[in-house]
C-alpha cells in the first residue's frame, strides 16, 4: 500500500492552536504530515531572516512532539517560497502526497474562481490535478461543486487565524488560549 502524506504548508506566524488541531486532524488520514514553513514570497513583502528564524523555532515547537509530523525549514533556510508544484515534485517519491488547504481557498472552485485558480501558480491545472485535503473554515461555506476533482473534506475541532494572534500580542491582550503552551512560552 503506498504511503499518504499531506502537505501543509503557510506562513505559521505565529503556529497556532488552529494549526496544530489542523494536524491532528490530518493525522487521522495521512501516514505522515510535512509541515512547511514558506519562505519569502514574490507577492509579500519579506521581514528579515530575524523572522524567519522566530517562525522555524515556533514551527518547532508547536509540532514537535506530535508523532509522524515532519518540519520542512527548507524555505527558511534559503530565503526562497517554493510553489505548490515544486512541493508536489519534490515529495511524490515519498509516496501519495496531498495538499492541506483552507476551504477558503476551494471557494469559486466549481466557477473556476477559487483562490488556487485565481493566484497559485499553474492554479488550474493543479486544481484538475492534485489532490487535496480541504480543512473547512468557521465563516466560509463550501459548496459541493466547489470542490477540487480529487479532494477528501478533514474537519478540524478548532479555527482561527494567525492575524487574530499578531493583533492581540500587538494590542498588549492575552494569546495563550490561541497558542499551543510552547509556542506561548516563546512569545511571552
Amino acid at each position: 500500500m503506498n504511503r499518504r502524506l499531506a502537505i501543509f504548508s503557510g506562513t505559521f506566524n505565529p503556529p497556532g492552536a488552529h494549526h496544530r488541531a489542523a494536524v491532528q486532524a490530518l493525522l487521522r488520514h495521512f501516514d505522515e504530515v510535512v509541515v512547511v514553513p514558506g519562505g519569502p514570497r514574490p507577492d509579500r513583502p519579506v521581514s528579515g531572516p530575524t523572522e524567519a528564524l522566530h517562525r522555524a523555532a515556533m514551527t518547532d515547537l508547536a509540532f514537535r512532539d506530535l508523532p509522524r509530523v515532519r518540519v520542512d525549514h527548507s524555505d527558511l533556510e534559503h530565503a526562497q517560497f517554493t510553489r505548490t508544484h515544486a512541493l508536489e515534485e519534490k515529495y511524490r517519491r515519498d509516496g501519495e502526497v496531498w495538499h492541506a488547504v483552507g476551504g477558503d481557498m476551494v471557494r469559486g472552485g466549481g466557477a473556476g474562481e477559487s483562490f488556487i485558480h485565481a493566484q497559485w501558480e499553474r492554479g488550474p491545472e493543479l486544481w484538475r490535478s492534485l489532490n487535496f485535503a480541504v480543512l473547512p473554515r468557521e465563516g466560509y461555506e463550501l459548496a459541493a461543486d466547489d470542490l477540487p476533482p480529487r479532494h477528501l473534506l478533514v474537519a478540524t475541532a478548532q479555527s482561527g487565524a494567525s492575524a487574530t494572534v499578531r493583533e492581540r500580542v500587538f494590542r498588549g491582550e492575552e494569546v495563550r488560549s490561541l497558542l499551543s503552551p510552547a509556542v506561548a512560552d516563546y512569545v511571552d
